[in-house]
């Protein structure tokens, strides 16, 4: 019915299922015959839509395909639910977010976030754009793995982390004195990293020593 996004995969559309009397978003691409790797891509997606199931992960309802013999291409289409909007849609708009609302959607990131790692899966191409939004409820769900992988990685110890931190800021602390620069910010940056030793506010270091510790499988 209307166009909701495009890029290089293909376009996202709003339509009408029949077979569900229901509105949904239809995210249709083409496959050639020749083109293995971008068919590899799609199943690789595919798989993994079909392997996670979180609610804030969109949820892959139905898939359709349309193959062209004559001219040598298919036509796959994703079917999902219809959400009114996305999280780059909503911050380039007017409107204004309240704190509770903020908080509301960074946890539901954080929380699908957590749900996808511990799935051994990185999405890989995390944005505004590719997070879903219902305006009604500020319900969010994580979308587009076209570029996700699945990976091994080591197990990451929590205090070497804080160790290490402290280690980088104590020399920091050093170097700054020694140059006759005043101390204060970074003493009171080892201060805000001795709190990080909540394992809760530790989360987003956790995600930033996986994604240089994996091994992405190609």
């Amino acid at each position: 019915l209307e166009p909701i996004g495009e890029g290089s995969y293909g376009c996202v559309v709003k339509a009408f299922y029949k077979k569900k009397k229901i509105y949904c978003a239809v995210k249709k691409t083409r496959i050639r015959e020749d083109d293995l790797g971008y068919s590899l891509k799609i199943i690789r997606e595919i798989a993994l839509l079909t392997y996670m199931r979180h609610p804030n992960i969109v949820e892959l309802k139905q898939i359709e395909v349309e193959i062209d013999v004559k001219n040598g291409f298919t036509n796959v289409y994703l079917i999902f639910d219809l959400y009114s909007s996305d999280l780059w849609k909503l911050v380039k708009g007017s409107y204004n977010l309240s704190n509770s609302e903020l908080k509301l959607i960074l946890f539901q990131i954080l929380h699908g976030l957590k749900y996808i790692h511990s799935k051994n899966v990185l999405h890989r191409d995390l944005k505004t754009g590719n997070i879903l939004l219902n305006r009604e409820n500020m319900h969010i769900k994580i979308c587009d793995f076209g570029l996700a992988r699945t990976v091994e990685y080591e197990t990451i110890n929590i205090t070497d982390i804080n160790s290490n931190l402290n280690k980088n800021s104590n020399s920091q602390i050093e170097n700054e004195t020694s140059d006759n620069v005043n101390s204060k910010k970074s003493i009171k940056n080892l201060d805000f990293l001795n709190k990080l030793k909540n394992p809760v506010k530790l989360f987003s270091i956790i995600i930033l020593c996986q994604l240089g510790n994996l091994v992405v499988k190609r």
